[in-house]
């Protein structure tokens, strides 16, 4: 929530006007991802009262582990496209900014992502016990 509303902020400043067209656009694209990873990272706790009667339950915990997921996906871009204008600006170029940002995406989703599913691959070619 903090991240959401940093980016807000940064739209009301003057050097929000300075930047180039692409910039400004990817700056509010992350806005929205921003909004949509805080959505979907609140989105357990009203399931699992408005729903589960804030009782903890199966269903409760597959909602929550969907919605979590879920914001693991949108959280990096959102985060990555913000880090893309501010390389951008600083070092005033483009491929540099881009260079960054993905790398940072790539880390993002392999520290995530792959040790989980290294993980599960193991356990599936374990034989039966």
């Amino acid at each position: 929530q903090a991240l959401l509303g940093f980016q807000f902020v940064g739209v009301l400043t003057d050097a929000f006007d300075r930047l180039p067209a692409g910039s400004r656009h990817v700056h509010v694209a992350s806005l929205l991802l921003s909004a949509v990873t805080v959505t979907l990272l609140i989105a357990p706790a009203a399931f699992h009262r408005l729903a589960e009667r804030g009782e903890a339950t199966p269903r409760q915990l597959r909602v929550s582990t969907a919605f979590l997921l879920a914001s693991m996906v949108t959280l990096p871009p959102a985060m990555t496209g913000d880090l893309f204008v501010v390389v951008r600006k600083a070092t005033d170029s483009g491929p540099l900014a881009a260079a960054v940002a993905a790398g940072v995406l790539v880390l993002f989703y392999a520290v995530w992502f792959v040790p989980g599913a290294v993980v599960r691959l193991r356990q599936q070619r374990r034989p039966a016990a």
